[in-house]
Protein backbone atom coordinates (compact mmCIF):
# COMPACT_ATOMS: atom_id res chain seq x y z
CA UNK A 1 0.00 0.00 0.00
CA UNK A 2 1.34 3.40 -0.99
CA UNK A 3 1.21 6.06 1.72
CA UNK A 4 1.71 9.82 1.35
CA UNK A 5 5.06 11.41 2.08
CA UNK A 6 4.72 14.42 4.37
CA UNK A 7 4.18 17.58 2.30
CA UNK A 8 6.84 19.44 4.28
CA UNK A 9 9.45 17.08 2.78
CA UNK A 10 8.54 18.02 -0.82
CA UNK A 11 10.15 21.46 -0.97
CA UNK A 12 13.92 21.17 -0.65
CA UNK A 13 14.87 19.52 -3.94
CA UNK A 14 17.46 20.87 -6.36
CA UNK A 15 17.11 20.90 -10.10
CA UNK A 16 18.99 17.93 -11.52
CA UNK A 17 20.59 17.55 -14.92
CA UNK A 18 21.02 14.58 -17.22
CA UNK A 19 22.82 15.81 -20.32
CA UNK A 20 20.70 18.67 -21.75
CA UNK A 21 17.62 17.64 -19.73
CA UNK A 22 16.86 19.56 -16.54
CA UNK A 23 14.35 18.06 -14.14
CA UNK A 24 12.83 18.05 -10.67
CA UNK A 25 11.69 14.82 -9.09
CA UNK A 26 9.50 15.35 -6.02
CA UNK A 27 8.58 12.30 -3.92
CA UNK A 28 4.90 12.09 -3.00
CA UNK A 29 4.35 8.51 -1.74
CA UNK A 30 6.14 5.42 -0.51
CA UNK A 31 5.40 1.76 0.11
CA UNK A 32 7.24 0.29 3.10
CA UNK A 33 6.28 -3.26 2.03
CA UNK A 34 7.93 -3.02 -1.41
CA UNK A 35 10.43 -0.23 -0.58
CA UNK A 36 9.19 1.83 -3.55
CA UNK A 37 8.95 5.60 -3.94
CA UNK A 38 6.49 7.49 -6.16
CA UNK A 39 7.61 10.88 -7.46
CA UNK A 40 6.28 13.63 -9.71
CA UNK A 41 9.00 14.35 -12.26
CA UNK A 42 8.88 17.54 -14.33
CA UNK A 43 11.39 17.99 -17.16
CA UNK A 44 12.58 20.47 -19.76
CA UNK A 45 14.96 19.67 -22.60
CA UNK A 46 16.04 21.22 -25.90
CA UNK A 47 14.74 19.80 -29.14
CA UNK A 48 14.30 20.61 -32.83
CA UNK A 49 11.39 20.10 -35.21
CA UNK A 50 11.29 21.70 -38.63
CA UNK A 51 7.48 21.83 -38.54
CA UNK A 52 7.64 24.35 -35.67
CA UNK A 53 8.22 27.95 -36.87
CA UNK A 54 11.43 28.59 -34.91
CA UNK A 55 12.56 24.96 -35.29
CA UNK A 56 14.40 25.01 -31.97
CA UNK A 57 12.45 24.83 -28.71
CA UNK A 58 12.46 23.35 -25.20
CA UNK A 59 9.85 20.70 -24.50
CA UNK A 60 8.31 20.53 -21.04
CA UNK A 61 6.45 17.55 -19.63
CA UNK A 62 5.70 15.77 -16.38
CA UNK A 63 5.29 12.14 -15.49
CA UNK A 64 4.99 9.86 -12.49
CA UNK A 65 8.07 7.83 -11.55
CA UNK A 66 7.93 4.64 -9.51
CA UNK A 67 11.21 3.14 -8.36
CA UNK A 68 12.49 0.73 -5.74
CA UNK A 69 15.07 1.84 -3.19
CA UNK A 70 16.54 -1.66 -3.02
CA UNK A 71 16.25 -2.71 -6.67
CA UNK A 72 13.51 -5.22 -5.87
CA UNK A 73 11.22 -3.84 -8.60
CA UNK A 74 11.95 -2.57 -12.08
CA UNK A 75 11.63 1.26 -12.13
CA UNK A 76 9.20 2.84 -14.58
CA UNK A 77 7.57 6.13 -15.50
CA UNK A 78 4.10 6.87 -16.82
CA UNK A 79 2.10 9.78 -18.17
CA UNK A 80 -1.03 7.66 -18.19
CA UNK A 81 -3.41 8.80 -15.46
CA UNK A 82 -5.07 5.38 -15.33
CA UNK A 83 -1.73 3.75 -14.50
CA UNK A 84 -0.45 6.48 -12.16
CA UNK A 85 -3.59 6.51 -10.02
CA UNK A 86 -2.71 3.03 -8.72
CA UNK A 87 0.41 4.43 -7.04
CA UNK A 88 -0.77 7.82 -5.78
CA UNK A 89 -2.73 7.86 -2.52
CA UNK A 90 -6.10 9.59 -2.88
CA UNK A 91 -5.17 12.25 -0.32
CA UNK A 92 -2.12 13.23 -2.41
CA UNK A 93 -3.80 13.37 -5.84
CA UNK A 94 -5.08 16.98 -5.56
CA UNK A 95 -1.55 18.23 -4.81
CA UNK A 96 0.08 16.73 -7.93
CA UNK A 97 -0.78 19.60 -10.29
CA UNK A 98 0.48 22.12 -7.70
CA UNK A 99 3.79 20.25 -7.55
CA UNK A 100 3.97 20.35 -11.35
CA UNK A 101 3.21 24.11 -11.37
CA UNK A 102 5.95 24.83 -8.81
CA UNK A 103 8.39 22.61 -10.70
CA UNK A 104 7.61 24.24 -14.07
CA UNK A 105 8.20 27.70 -12.58
CA UNK A 106 11.57 26.67 -11.19
CA UNK A 107 12.62 24.97 -14.42
CA UNK A 108 11.61 27.95 -16.60
CA UNK A 109 13.51 30.35 -14.33
CA UNK A 110 16.56 28.12 -14.37
CA UNK A 111 16.72 27.35 -18.11
CA UNK A 112 15.11 30.55 -19.54
CA UNK A 113 14.32 29.02 -22.94
CA UNK A 114 13.17 31.22 -25.80
CA UNK A 115 10.40 28.85 -26.89
CA UNK A 116 8.53 26.27 -24.79
CA UNK A 117 6.60 23.38 -26.35
CA UNK A 118 4.01 21.36 -24.43
CA UNK A 119 1.86 18.54 -25.75
CA UNK A 120 -1.04 16.43 -24.49
CA UNK A 121 0.00 12.81 -24.52
CA UNK A 122 -2.37 10.37 -26.19
CA UNK A 123 -5.18 9.10 -23.99
CA UNK A 124 -5.68 12.38 -22.14
CA UNK A 125 -9.18 13.82 -22.21
CA UNK A 126 -9.37 17.30 -23.72
CA UNK A 127 -11.36 18.52 -20.69
CA UNK A 128 -8.68 17.45 -18.18
CA UNK A 129 -5.91 18.59 -20.50
CA UNK A 130 -7.53 22.02 -20.79
CA UNK A 131 -7.69 22.46 -16.99
CA UNK A 132 -4.02 21.51 -16.65
CA UNK A 133 -3.10 23.67 -19.65
CA UNK A 134 -4.77 26.74 -18.13
CA UNK A 135 -2.84 26.31 -14.87
CA UNK A 136 0.50 25.57 -16.51
CA UNK A 137 0.06 28.37 -19.04
CA UNK A 138 -0.58 30.87 -16.23
CA UNK A 139 2.62 29.75 -14.49
CA UNK A 140 4.70 30.14 -17.65
CA UNK A 141 3.03 33.48 -18.51
CA UNK A 142 3.86 34.76 -15.03
CA UNK A 143 7.52 34.29 -15.97
CA UNK A 144 7.22 36.53 -19.03
CA UNK A 145 6.12 34.13 -21.78
CA UNK A 146 3.16 34.48 -24.13
CA UNK A 147 1.17 31.95 -26.13
CA UNK A 148 2.51 31.87 -29.68
CA UNK A 149 0.71 28.94 -31.28
CA UNK A 150 -1.62 26.06 -30.44
CA UNK A 151 -3.02 23.24 -32.51
CA UNK A 152 -2.38 19.62 -33.36
CA UNK A 153 1.09 18.28 -34.08
CA UNK A 154 1.98 15.82 -36.86
CA UNK A 155 1.06 12.93 -34.51
CA UNK A 156 -2.41 14.41 -33.92
CA UNK A 157 -1.69 15.54 -30.34
CA UNK A 158 -2.84 18.88 -28.95
CA UNK A 159 0.17 21.20 -28.45
CA UNK A 160 1.06 24.70 -27.28
CA UNK A 161 4.06 26.90 -28.04
CA UNK A 162 4.94 29.72 -25.70
CA UNK A 163 7.63 32.31 -26.36
CA UNK A 164 9.55 34.85 -24.39
CA UNK A 165 9.22 38.22 -26.13
CA UNK A 166 12.29 39.12 -28.15
CA UNK A 167 13.68 42.58 -27.64
CA UNK A 168 14.89 44.22 -30.82
CA UNK A 169 18.01 46.34 -30.32
CA UNK A 170 17.24 49.71 -31.44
Amino acid sequence: MFLPIDASLRTAFDIERDGDRSFLSIPIAHCSESNRIVSVASSIFPSFDSSIPSGFFHEMFFEIEIFSLDGGFEPFTTQDRDVAINYIPQIVRPSVIGIVCDSYRRLVLDVRPTTIYRVVKSGSSIEKATRKHVLLTAIIESEGYAAAEAGFDKLGRWFWLMERPRINPG
